[in-house]
């Protein structure tokens, strides 16, 4: 590339820079390159330790005398560890390059076979090609798996590299050639009786495989971070011994795009999560084209994580550049690098050595004289970074011993390595399933494999022998790390909770106290907080509501995590509810940040599996920020089979009057139905709080039920009535629906009240007898998911002719044509749930639309679902117009031209 200017000395000048050296806008380049030589014989006389503190010791002088210096958060485009800072590689690099092409065969045999077979099922070959050496290092390596000594390390694996984890699984003979043929096949698999490999990592669908989800973009990233944080809280709460476990995530470039993965990288620095690696596969590429065109993503992601305050380690060149490094002296290749925007470094993947000498090194005279003397399949064979495995080695031994921060590793590769003309680097190569036979060859004869012509045009599975030196070595490395990964631990302690009688009297026998359903429950979590076995497991979390929800008392009691313990004195010491944090806190305060809260519960609630130890977190939120907001993670959290409560408080949409429509919940219910393990209850009184909470951790901390409960509470005072006698009250609340206040005789109509919806119904029930001799009866819906979810149950076996029984809406209204009227204070989807099975006219009341800000009365007015509503459709049902029509008039029904949902 030419030089511009007619100045020759600048021409010189410039030709002698160094990288991160501007020298147009330096008015003493000579006295720079002084200070510059003089850090430089720091470093090599004292070592970098003391030449960064007597650097970082300059930076705050400068501070101190009112310099501006530039905070340096950008380095140049070269790898961060320097060839002889490079440690020596431990394994035999000639085996474990051969291992990692025969996991990228298969890898790639899989995924071609299995769209030769069936176009439709899909897959992914280009991401792990791009990957395969940063997962063999870490598996050769770095990876430990849990034994005798410990739990073991935490992976975090790219979900689109999944073919190439199976690949390796193959190899290591936790897998068989049956398992590699049914990837994307789990049906067909199952029907004969073999396995079928999932598309991405599911520990629901492969529970002794797969320990996380990361299927959807930017989960895997903020989850690994609250991972590694809640590791750190059972340490401190000297729940689990410490030690140098670590958890590393693997992830592409352009998932950094997503919210998620960036939104608790603060979190990690702030709590100096030095147990937490992540490692960034920057091939340049996502699934339509470049990650950043006309820009470079590492450097991106350099100044984010590095602000943020991780320790970031640059991947960019492999060792076969270092030899042109060392040869170019004025510093052409580096500015070449710093000029050459991803783009272009995309399309030079895709091309050969002979594209890449013509419009790289011709540039300039100095970058071709480099390589004057390299053929073009030289050229060619250059490498990236993620490609090496000795510099990926020397960047993970780095970062598994860097202390006091967490480490970003930002490894440059090419996606789609090695398949050549098919897919090296090509803007389609993330859609590549299929590659014709020419393509198969090149890629068999680019890795040197020992695959016949036949066998590879097959597409048969390659595995050495057993005592061959690829399998001897790979096998000896595993053991040496603590065995085969991944792999997940489906069993742990059993905990025996105590009886609700125990910690929930209050609410079992109320005698009519008043109190909210939010309230209740919160006395009863911190009378379970003081129980011996089950107290020091549970693990409260909030999103910075503790005080909105009458938590307050806890602070005091149990104190608040903090890693650094608390460094300050409180505004409020002088109070008895003061805010206290504490290195053994047990309160994890998360901030206003529902997705960090959601994956600190998931964290807990999965550690049954992960650590060995039963924990149970209750998460307690404004109802209105879960399933809405965060349903993504409350999925994946599904899929990773947590165990524990969410629990919605200030829910529904006519609870929280002065709100309005944003805070206003109508709809979680609908959308928790949607879960497979999701137990979704909607309780009215505190003691069906109270028998939900005792089922469900019966179920999940003794009989170790991979399921979770969905509690939503209000904050409406209502005068708590004892629990009335009788197992079939207990049975009902469980099961979705019970009766609470018979009729007088028989039951003219019945009404279905849930949540804040019971009272209504009740005071209806009241009115219809007071004011119009109709007698009704009124049931308590629970959970109207749980019922629908027993109807269909019911439904399927009937179809199968297997001994079917009858469901339980069926079982409990009976034969009886008395009319339905059903009330929730969610959208009206809710209550049709059950229409299948009501075996009577069914009318349903809900809160769809927009909310408002009102009162209670005004807003339940207002979504028709108030008692005198509930009245009128009774009234209607029965075909008592004449009493309609008045209380028409008597609810302005004249004015009401447009429904509240309308828009």
């Amino acid at each position: 590339m030419d030089v511009t200017t007619g100045d020759d000395q600048t021409m010189r000048d410039a030709s002698s820079a160094r990288p991160g050296h501007d020298i147009q806008h330096d008015a003493d380049p000579a006295e720079t390159a002084e200070w510059r030589d003089a850090l430089e014989s720091l470093v090599e006389a004292e070592g970098s330790e003391r030449a960064g503190y007597v650097l970082d010791n300059l930076l705050g002088h400068a501070a101190s005398l009112g310099l501006r210096a530039n905070s340096q958060t950008r380095t140049a485009y070269l790898n961060t560890i320097p060839a002889d800072q490079e440690p020596p590689f431990p394994g035999n690099l000639a085996v474990e390059e051969r291992i990692a092409r025969i996991n990228r065969w298969n890898a790639l045999a899989m995924v071609v076979r299995a769209n030769q077979a069936h176009g439709e099922l899909g897959g992914h070959i280009a991401s792990y090609a791009s990957a395969a050496d940063l997962f063999e290092v870490g598996f050769n390596h770095f990876f430990r798996a849990q034994s005798q000594d410990g739990p073991g390390d935490l992976v975090y694996m790219q979900p689109h590299s999944a073919p190439g984890v199976y690949a390796r699984a193959y190899l290591e003979g936790f897998l068989g050639e049956e398992d590699l043929a049914h990837f994307r096949q789990e049906i067909t698999a199952s029907a004969r009786g073999l396995r079928g490999l999932s598309s991405y990592p599911h520990p629901w669908l492969m529970p002794d495989f797969w320990q996380f989800p990361t299927g959807s973009m930017g989960i895997g990233p903020i989850n690994a971070i609250y991972q590694a944080r809640f590791m750190r809280y059972l340490e401190h709460r000297s729940l689990m011994p410490g030690g140098d476990r670590k958890v590393w995530g693997i992830f592409g470039d352009g998932e950094m795009d997503e919210p998620e993965s960036i939104a608790a990288l603060t979190l990690a620095a702030r709590e100096k999560l030095d147990n937490l690696v992540f490692v960034v596969n920057c091939n340049l590429q996502r699934l339509d084209g470049p990650v950043r065109g006309n820009g470079r993503i590492i450097d991106e992601l350099e100044t984010l994580y590095a602000g943020a305050g991780w320790n970031v380690i640059k991947l960019v060149w492999g060792s076969d550049w270092d030899a042109l490094l060392r040869r170019d002296t004025n510093g052409a290749l580096a500015r070449a690098f710093a000029n050459t925007v991803d783009g272009q470094f995309q399309t030079f993947a895709a091309n050969d050595g002979a594209f890449n000498r013509a419009h790289f090194f011709n540039q300039n005279p100095e970058l071709a004289a480099l390589v004057a003397d390299w053929s073009d399949e030289a050229i060619d064979r250059l490498h990236r970074g993620g490609h090496d495995m000795v510099k990926i080695h020397a960047a993970y031994h780095r970062a598994a011993n860097h202390r006091g921060q967490p480490t970003v590793i930002l490894a440059q590769t090419k996606k789609g390595f090695g398949m050549g003309s098919a897919g090296q680097g090509k803007m389609t190569t993330h859609q590549q399933k299929k590659l014709d036979d020419e393509a198969l060859l090149a890629f068999r004869d680019r890795f040197a494999l020992p695959i016949s012509d036949a066998d590879c045009l097959a597409l048969k599975f390659y595995r050495p022998a057993e005592d061959s030196a690829e399998l001897r070595h790979l096998q000896a490395r595993r053991a040496a790390l603590g065995g085969h990964i991944p792999r997940r631990n489906t069993e742990a302690p059993r905990l025996a909770p105590p009886d609700a009688e125990h910690w929930a009297r209050f609410a079992l026998a109320a005698d009519g106290k008043e109190m909210s359903s939010t309230m209740a429950i919160v006395r009863m979590l911190t009378a379970l907080l003081k129980d011996a076995t089950v107290g020091p497991r549970i693990v409260p979390i909030v999103a910075d509501e503790a005080r909105t929800f009458g938590m307050a008392n806890l602070f005091r009691q149990i104190g608040i995590y903090s890693a650094q313990g608390q460094l300050y004195e409180p505004e409020d010491i002088g109070s008895v509810l003061y805010y206290r944090e504490a290195r053994d806190g047990q309160i994890l305060e998360e901030g206003i940040t529902e997705a960090g809260a959601i994956s600190s519960w998931t964290a807990a609630g999965t550690s049954y599996s992960v650590n060995g130890l039963p924990m149970l977190p209750f998460y307690i939120y404004y109802s209105m920020f879960g399933f809405q907001r965060i349903g993504d993670l409350i999925w994946a959290a599904a899929d990773q089979r947590t165990r524990g409560f969410l629990v919605g408080a200030t829910s529904g949409r006519t609870t929280l009057g002065g709100e309005g429509l944003q805070h206003q919940d109508g709809s979680s219910h609908i959308m928790a139905a949607a879960v497979p393990n999701c137990r979704a209850y909607d309780p009215a009184y505190a003691f069906e709080v109270a028998v939900i909470v005792e089922h469900g951790m019966r179920r999940m901390l003794d009989e170790q039920r991979d399921e979770f409960y969905y509690l939503t509470v209000t904050n409406e005072n209502l005068a708590q009535p004892d629990m009335p006698a009788g197992a079939d009250v207990r049975e009902g609340i469980l099961r979705g629906m019970y009766r609470l206040r018979p009729a007088r005789g028989q039951a003219q109509v019945r009404l279905l009240g849930a949540g804040p919806m019971l009272r209504e119904s009740e005071l209806a029930a009241e009115r219809l007898q007071a004011d119009y001799g109709v007698d009704a009866e009124v049931w308590s819906v629970t959970s109207y998911s749980e019922l629908a979810r027993a109807g269909r149950e019911a439904e399927r076996a009937r179809v199968l002719g297997l001994d079917a029984g009858v469901d339980w809406v069926r079982t409990c209204l009976g034969a009886s044509g008395a009319p339905v009227v059903a009330a929730s204070d969610y959208v009206r989807a809710v209550p049709e749930q059950i229409r299948a099975w009501v075996p009577a006219p069914y009318r349903t009341l809900g809160t769809d639309g927009f909310g408002r800000s009102d009162t209670r009365a005004q807003l339940r007015d207002f979504f028709e679902v108030s008692a005198d509503w509930i009245v009128l459709h009774a009234l209607d049902s029965l075909d008592r117009q004449e009493d309609a029509k008045a209380l028409r008039a008597r609810l302005n029904a004249g004015a009401r031209q447009t429904p509240p949902w309308d828009l």
